[in-house]
């Protein structure tokens, strides 16, 4: 077959969604998770892969990580399903209970394994029934989360109170609580909100001010001014068409990722899958929930108090309070948060509908020794169904060399594989000083985050993720309501009641999801009762 022949060919072999139906047989079938804005750089990226090797692929997006693994799920009791998907660690130790993934040691060793990023690679393992571990994984679009925030409020706060250094952020959670103390940080940033939201404080009915500035190239702003623009300025805050909305000055994107990664930094644990389980049949292991139990449930409360301090202290809150919204970015957005933990691999959705200059950093933390920030994205798997081979093929090209780097730059995704990272195009982009696309720089500043902070060996930043088990996708969605629970069901004359925190955290874990799934054990205290 000629050149031409054979990219025809492959061309029309690499099928859409709407083919799904189709009769065709395929040397690779590929299931992902992606919706429109990620399967248009995808889609490509497999066709030009399957033009390379000379393989038929099929790419078949199920819309959303839950929707590939309903779909799997439904296609393992019919053995109908593909050779490769995307997914979660939890996903693939359900797939690993029913006996249809392929371990991948024998494809994955010596200068490949040592390209994956080594901080990717420990969930991806999992427990065989004879107690032996394997691979069953790799990396693919990885992120995690960052510190965000309205940069130009900062440039405005920092101009408003000279010689304070706010344009230096706290960094560990004491400092964002200190709202007692009127030279700390968060309270020069609080009364900044504030003569932006308020015309007048003593009268709230009234609405906020329009603030113009004279922006740079980089997105940062200077000579700030109420009211009137001066030659050249941009508008740059607007509340003077909004009612007082409920507001934060700061937020965190998604609720069960804070809960979990607080757990952690307060010195408690949340999960694991114990070594007496490592040997028992996939389908019958139980995770356990620790973060309740004699050792860890008092580290766990004093971490929601200390956030129901902020709350009441009018400085943290959660999407709910900020317009009933499933995620905080729609509030940032608007302005009414300005600071928020939110994940690289949606920065798009944040860069806001104002002049604003969305800009990042590491997250806070709690103590040095603990500085924990959780790994997330998801990674691929192989499974017995097809050419096992040219799946692997297919696999190697889309999390290393060229075609990952092309990913990560076009996604915003963090690179799995240090051939990716090191690449001169991925250099060329770290480096760049361009400032026209703020979406492309909002990915370029979460990227340079990740390989200056939390890639670096001096900083001790801990990227960590959490055992695999069937039913933690369970256990993070109880999670993920509790600290909106404690924010409202707990008021201010009870904040430090200990007995409050307990009934929230019973509450929130004796769901039936969790009560009827028999891979869940949940380890109370004593002091939770019967």
């Amino acid at each position: 077959m000629t050149k031409m022949k054979r990219t025809v060919f492959a061309l029309a072999m690499v099928a859409s969604t709407a083919m799904i139906g189709c009769k065709k047989k395929y040397d690779v079938e590929f299931w992902s998770s992606f919706g429109a804005n990620y399967t248009q750089y995808l889609d490509p990226i497999v066709t030009d892969i399957a033009n390379e090797l000379g393989y038929k692929i099929q790419h078949v997006s199920k819309k959303s990580y839950p929707g590939v693994l309903d779909a799997m799920v439904s296609a393992i009791a019919t053995g109908k399903y593909p050779g490769i998907a995307v997914g979660y660690p939890d996903h693939f130790a359900q797939y690993h209970g029913s006996k249809i993934l392929i371990p991948l040691d024998s494809y994955v060793s010596g200068d490949m394994l040592a390209d994956y990023h080594a901080s990717y690679m420990p969930e991806n393992y999992l427990y065989d029934q004879d107690g032996s571990k394997h691979l069953y994984g790799v990396p693919f679009n990885k992120s995690t989360e960052l510190l965000g925030y309205n940069g130009v409020f900062v440039d405005y706060a920092d101009e408003i109170f000279p010689g304070k250094n706010l344009k230096v952020l706290p960094q560990t959670w004491e400092e964002w609580a200190d709202i007692d103390n009127p030279e700390s940080k968060v309270s020069y940033y609080m009364q900044a909100f504030d003569s932006l939201r308020y015309r007048d404080k003593a009268q709230p009915e009234l609405k906020g001010n329009v603030v113009y500035a004279t922006q740079e190239e980089d997105g940062h702003c200077h000579d700030f001014h109420f009211d009137t623009a001066l030659p050249g300025q941009v508008k740059v805050f607007d509340y003077s068409k909004t009612e007082q909305a409920i507001t934060r000055l700061f937020s965190w994107d998604s609720t069960d990722n804070a809960f979990i990664t607080l757990v952690r930094q307060w010195g408690a644990k949340y999960t694991e899958l114990p070594a007496d389980q490592h040997s028992i049949t996939p389908k019958k292991r139980q995770g356990h929930v620790l973060a309740v139990n004699e050792a860890n449930y008092e580290k766990t409360i004093d971490m929601l108090k200390f956030f129901n301090h902020m709350h009441k202290d009018g400085i943290f809150g959660t999407a709910a309070d900020l317009g009933g919204s499933s995620f905080s970015s729609d509030a940032f957005s608007h302005g009414n948060v300005m600071f928020m933990v939110c994940s690289s691999g949606g920065l798009g959705y944040n860069t806001g509908n104002w002049q604003a200059r969305f800009s990042l950093a590491p997250i806070p933390f709690k103590e040095a020794d603990k500085k924990f920030v959780i790994s997330q994205g998801a990674n691929i798997c192989m499974t017995k169904a097809g050419d096992q081979k040219k799946s692997f093929e297919v696999i190697k090209a889309l999390t290393t060399g060229k075609y990952q780097t092309r990913w990560t730059l076009e996604t915003g995704y963090f690179p799995a594989s240090k051939s990716s990272e090191n690449s001169p195009e991925y250099q060329a982009f770290l480096n760049s000083t361009s400032y026209a696309d703020k979406d492309a720089l909002a990915k370029r500043e979460g990227a340079k985050v990740n390989h200056d902070h939390y890639s670096s060996e001096t900083e001790g930043w801990i990227r960590f993720v959490d055992d695999a088990f069937i039913g933690s996708a369970a256990v993070r969605t109880a999670v993920g309501v509790i600290l909106g629970n404690v924010f409202k069901n707990i008021d201010a004359a009870n904040v430090d009641n200990t007995a409050k925190y307990i009934t929230e955290l019973k509450n929130a874990l004796t769901v039936s999801e969790i009560k009827s799934n028999g891979n869940i054990a949940v380890e109370f205290a004593s002091a939770f009762g019967a």
